[in-house]
């Protein structure tokens, strides 16, 4: 284990780059994360959270008589269901002895936590009651549509989040016009590229979202003390955090000392909820 020892915060830093990356989407809406960092998932039992939202905001008065005569905001609880989602990387005894470096793995397995993330915000775009913003035809998208979609969202700091086989038609048509992922791009905040919305509205191409529009929980797996001693002396654990998305995720080293097999896993918890149906719009393909 000395080998890998040496390298884990180099295997740390380019899993924090890959992950800032990728979960970059999920940075359209509100992720929140316990001060703990430890949460609860499905599969440790609970692993549902109660999460406040505003329906109402107060309403202001002039020159007041009486304060509790006035109109209090009101709010509401979104509940979200939180998952423990890991990935596992195995690096063989004899790859090792091959020269194949452990870091190779990391890219990969933060492809595969990230997807796993991303699905759970498109189950949850199906149902949330966002505004249909219109129909494209398929590989006809146009800055029209986009304008369309922006429009059907009144608030500022509006994120889209776009399929990328859909967005040729909007880029920018010179080296010189601005980069698509530039602050002001189409009206937008940020504007991030996904390769699916599978699970999301039924051929969803795009989604135009405030942080508003939905609310996720995310933490790091909740594990018993004992476990997580035993754990901890058999492995090399790096906690982290996507400072970008707010999502923390453990890193884990450990070997088979039968085998002397390595393995790398990434985990994290996490759920998400549609809030405010109002700040989100979505276009979808003929």
């Amino acid at each position: 284990m000395a080998a890998v020892d040496l390298s884990v915060e180099e295997l740390s830093d380019l899993a924090v780059s890959k992950l800032g990356e990728l979960l970059a989407p999920v940075s359209s809406f509100t992720v929140l994360s316990p001060e703990s960092e430890r949460v609860k998932s499905t599969g440790s039992g609970g692993g549902v959270y109660q999460v406040e939202i505003t329906n109402a905001l107060p309403t202001a008065a002039d020159n007041p008589a009486d304060y509790e005569a006035m109109t209090s905001g009101s709010q509401s609880n979104v509940s979200v269901t939180t998952a423990n989602i890991a990935v596992m990387q195995k690096l063989t005894n004899l790859q090792q002895q091959q020269g194949i470096p452990f870091k190779t793995r990391v890219p990969d397995a933060a492809k595969a936590l990230a997807a796993a993330v991303w699905d759970k915000c498109t189950a949850m775009m199906n149902g949330a009651g966002y505004t249909d913003a219109g129909q494209i035809t398929s590989g006809a998208l146009t800055t029209d549509n986009l304008g369309t979609l922006r429009a059907s969202v009144d608030a500022p700091n509006v994120s889209l989040i776009l399929e990328h086989s859909e967005a040729g038609p909007v880029y920018p048509s010179d080296k010189n016009s601005f980069e698509l992922s530039e602050a002001g791009a189409y009206g937008f905040s940020a504007i991030h590229m996904v390769s699916n919305f599978t699970g999301g509205v039924t051929d969803q191409v795009a989604l135009a979202a405030t942080p508003e529009a939905a609310v996720g929980v995310s933490g790091l797996p909740l594990q018993h003390s004992d476990a997580a001693q035993l754990v901890g002396t058999a492995s090399i654990i790096e906690n982290l955090t996507i400072e970008s998305v707010g999502v923390p995720v453990e890193l884990r080293i450990w070997q088979n000392s039968g085998t002397k097999d390595l393995y790398l896993s990434l985990e994290t918890v996490f759920g998400i909820a549609a809030a405010d149906a109002t700040a989100g719009a979505f276009l979808d393909h003929a």
